[in-house]
């Protein structure tokens, strides 16, 4: 009697443990399809939206990056973008990368990191501009956000600046505006962490200001011969990174604006 019993519960320990496999395999195809599903997704949606992009550097002939006096320059339909999102504030391109993607700035920090351009949920997100910049990238800092996608979407790119090779080969982003466009210059790039001043818009004084702009290029992983100063304005573009926990590597140039 007593080696029935323990049989029957082996026999129910052993049936509880295959359920519990075969339930973890069941959510595992599912988060994988999911996944997937919003890579796809996302990828089509952002790939869409370069129809309003007319990008004459992409002629092989063309000089890159683009020379304002060969009218080399793309520009963006910002009147269609708007049509379909009116948070659209510029679009950003870094040459033969995968960042070539429109950029939004929403009412707080939390909404693009899991919508689209179009407002769809997509854990791809959106490129966005920290709310609390103040419009039209005129603050001593402005940051743009972006997700570091498995795919190597998004803002994944990123972290290929820590290597020097990598940035001797991608010195320069490009920043499209309704108003205007610009250059970023990049000068430095490191791994920091959330309690940082990485993402400081504004700094009370100059010597506040010039002190930022000192660690920021101290802790870079590349070495860069841009010159800056207070006088300049700057673009800190963010991603997560992985070295320890709520790491994140962030990108910082100078904002040159081309005539």
């Amino acid at each position: 009697m007593k080696h029935n019993l323990r049989f029957n519960r082996k026999r129910i320990l052993l049936s509880l443990l295959a359920i519990g496999c075969v339930t973890i395999v069941v959510i595992s195809i599912i988060m994988l399809i999911s996944t997937t599903s919003d890579y796809s997704e996302g990828a089509q949606t952002y790939d869409d939206l370069t129809q309003h992009l007319t990008d004459p550097s992409m002629d092989p002939d063309a000089q890159i990056p683009p020379d304002p006096e060969l009218d080399a320059w793309p520009t963006v339909d910002f009147d269609a973008l708007r049509a379909i999102n009116p948070d659209v504030v510029a679009w950003l391109i870094c040459k033969d990368t995968r960042i070539n993607y429109p950029v939004v700035q929403g009412n707080d920090n939390d909404y693009y990191l899991k919508h689209l351009f179009d407002g769809k949920q997509n854990s791809a997100g959106c490129l966005f501009v920290d709310s609390n910049n103040e419009p039209g990238f005129v603050d001593h800092n402005t940051v743009i956000y972006g997700h570091h996608m498995k795919d190597k979407s998004m803002f994944s790119t990123l972290t290929e600046y820590k290597t020097q090779t990598f940035y001797e080969k991608h010195p320069q982003m490009i920043l499209l505006t309704p108003d205007g466009n610009y250059t970023i210059d990049l000068f430095a790039g490191y791994v920091t962490n959330i309690k940082a001043d990485s993402w400081k818009l504004w700094f009370a004084s100059n010597s506040e200001f010039e002190e930022w702009i000192r660690e920021t290029r101290s802790k870079s992983t590349f070495i860069s011969d841009v010159e800056v100063s207070i006088a300049d304005r700057f673009i800190t573009l963010s991603t997560c990174s992985y070295e320890f926990d709520n790491a994140r590597y962030v990108v910082v140039g100078k904002l040159v604006p081309v005539d």
